[in-house]
C-alpha cells in the first residue's frame, strides 16, 4: 500500500487520536521501522509500552484483519505481538500492539546477505508455521500459482518492462513452470509473505521471542516463505534453503514458488524505478539453474 501521509507530523497525529480515545497520554518514541510509513515507539503514562503504525485510511481494512489473524496465532502459541488499539485518526488510521522484547535480527533497512547461523534460525521458524494457518480468506499458494502459473497480478506489469535482461528472465520463468498445472502447494500452513530477519526477534541469546509485522500473513505452504529466503543468502547457502524447500514440497513446488519469488522483486523494482533492477535481475538470471 501507498500511503498518502508522508509528513512528520503524522505519527504526532496518531498518538494524540490514541491519547484522546483511551484517556490517557502517550509519548512518542524512537522510529523502529516497519510497513507502510513504518513504525515507532510510544510509552503512556501508566508504563504501558507499544509500537504505533500509521497509514492512511485505506490501512483500516488492513489491521482488522491483522488483528484477528493475530488473535488467532496467539491462541495457538504463536509469538505474535498482542494487538491493544486501533482507530481513526485525522487524515488516516494507527494500529497500536505491545511491544515485544528483543530486538530484530536484522534493522530496517539494512541489507547484506544472510550467514549460516541466521538462516538456521529462520528455518526453525518456519518449522513451527507447520499446520498453522489461520482461518482467513488470503491464500498464499493461490496467489503464488496466479503469479507464476498464470502470468497474473505482478506478472503483468514486470511484461511491460522494456529492459532486456527483464524480458530474459521473464522468459526463463515461463520455460520452468511450462506444463506446470499442480505444483501441489498446501494450503493449510502459516505464510508470512515478506518473510525474513527483519520479521525476527531475538534476545541476547538469540532465542526467538516475537514474529512482528504480520499484516500480509495468511495461510498457503510454508515452502513459499523458504524459497524466499534463496534471494537473501550468501552464495553458498542456497544449496542448504533448496534442500530445506525439497524436504517439505515437490520440485515443482520449489519453481513455481521460485518463479513468483523472481516476478514480486521484479515487479517492486519496477514500480519503485529501483537503480538496481537490473543487477538485481542479472543476478536472479545467474542463479536460475537453482530452481531446477
Amino acid at each position: 500500500m501507498t500511503s498518502q501521509l508522508d509528513d512528520a507530523g503524522s505519527f504526532q497525529r496518531a498518538v494524540d487520536a490514541l491519547s484522546d480515545q483511551l484517556g490517557k497520554r502517550f509519548v512518542l518514541g524512537e522510529i523502529l521501522g516497519g510497513q507502510h510509513l513504518g513504525a515507532r515507539a510510544v510509552v503512556a503514562e501508566d508504563g504501558t509500552r507499544g509500537v504505533l503504525k500509521v497509514s492512511d485510511d485505506a490501512y483500516r481494512s488492513v489491521v482488522e484483519y491483522a488483528v484477528r489473524l493475530t488473535g488467532q496465532l496467539r491462541a495457538a502459541g504463536y509469538p505474535a505481538p498482542r494487538p491493544l488499539h486501533h482507530g481513526p485518526m485525522p487524515g488516516g488510521y494507527f494500529y497500536l500492539q505491545e511491544r515485544a522484547p528483543g530486538r530484530p535480527m536484522r534493522a530496517g533497512g539494512v541489507w547484506r546477505e544472510l550467514d549460516a547461523d541466521e538462516l538456521a534460525v529462520l528455518l526453525r521458524v518456519l518449522d513451527c508455521h507447520s499446520a498453522l494457518a489461520p482461518s482467513v480468506a488470503h491464500d498464499w499458494s493461490k496467489r503464488v500459482e496466479e503469479v507464476a502459473l498464470y502470468q497474473q497480478r505482478e506478472w503483468t506489469v514486470v511484461a511491460r518492462s522494456q529492459l532486456p535482461v527483464v524480458q530474459k528472465l521473464l522468459e526463463a520463468c515461463e520455460r520452468r513452470v511450462a506444463g506446470l498445472s499442480d505444483p501441489a502447494l498446501r494450503h493449510n500452513d502459516l505464510v508470512i509473505g515478506d518473510f525474513g530477519p527483519h520479521n525476527v526477534l531475538v534476545d541476547d541469546e538469540g532465542r526467538v521471542t516475537a514474529v512482528v509485522d504480520l499484516e500480509s500473513a495468511g495461510r498457503g505452504d510454508r515452502v513459499i516463505d523458504a524459497v524466499g529466503l534463496l534471494y537473501m543468502v550468501k552464495p553458498h547457502l542456497i544449496g542448504v534453503v533448496r534442500d530445506a524447500a525439497l524436504k517439505i514440497a515437490s520440485p515443482e513446488a520449489l519453481a513455481v514458488c521460485g518463479v513468483y519469488w523472481i516476478v514480486r522483486r521484479l515487479c517492486i523494482g519496477i514500480r519503485t524505478d529501483d537503480e538496481n533492477l537490473r543487477p538485481a535481475a542479472e543476478q536472479m538470471l545467474a542463479c536460475f539453474d537453482m530452481l531446477s
